[in-house]
């Protein structure tokens, strides 16, 4: 019974997928009438593109930017600044803000410090130490982050002062 079944069910699709590859006459007919019978679009012409004209360069009276001697005439630093890069470096000063953590701050004498940690210690931070690699001087000392003052070369060479905040980072006990 299974077997007839299945014979019937196999019989039934390869009548089916006969029927499937053969296109009928009439219907190839409506196709081609109905393809005659269809209006075509106006299209309109294409515009001309337009012509283009290059424009001169304007900069030539312009400062050279990858002039080195424009560089060095503008980079170089004032008295106060070349002290400042030829003082002693600091131990805090060999790390980045990014690798150091404000871990926390206490009250000696008055005066209100922060304990830093970095990668291979805990230092204790007061007003006017320097830490980071752009000459940060701390300005500030709050009871939840450390301000710093740091000396940066803009692109073009000159220098700035920007401000760099260190804050108090949480702990897993």
């Amino acid at each position: 019974m299974i077997r007839r079944a299945r014979i019937a069910v196999l019989a039934a699709g390869v009548a089916g997928l006969a029927g499937c590859g053969a296109e009928p006459r009439d219907l190839r007919d409506w196709i081609a009438e109905q393809q005659q019978a269809a209006p075509l679009p106006a299209v309109p012409p294409l515009a001309p593109p337009p012509v283009f004209e290059p424009l001169r360069y304007q900069g030539d009276s312009a400062p050279d930017p990858f002039d080195p001697g424009r560089l060095t005439a503008t980079a170089a630093p004032s008295d106060a600044l070349a002290a400042e890069l030829q003082r002693p470096r600091e131990p805090l000063e060999a790390f980045t803000l990014e690798s150091l953590r404000m871990v926390g701050s206490l009250a000696r004498d008055g005066h209100l410090h922060a304990l830093v940690q970095a990668p291979d210690a805990l230092y204790r931070v007061q007003l006017g130490d320097h830490v980071g690699p752009h000459a940060g001087r701390v300005v500030r000392i709050a009871e939840s982050a450390l301000t710093l003052r740091e000396l940066v070369r803009d692109a073009a060479g000159a220098w700035s002062e920007r401000i760099a905040t260190l804050e108090l980072q949480e702990t897993a006990r």
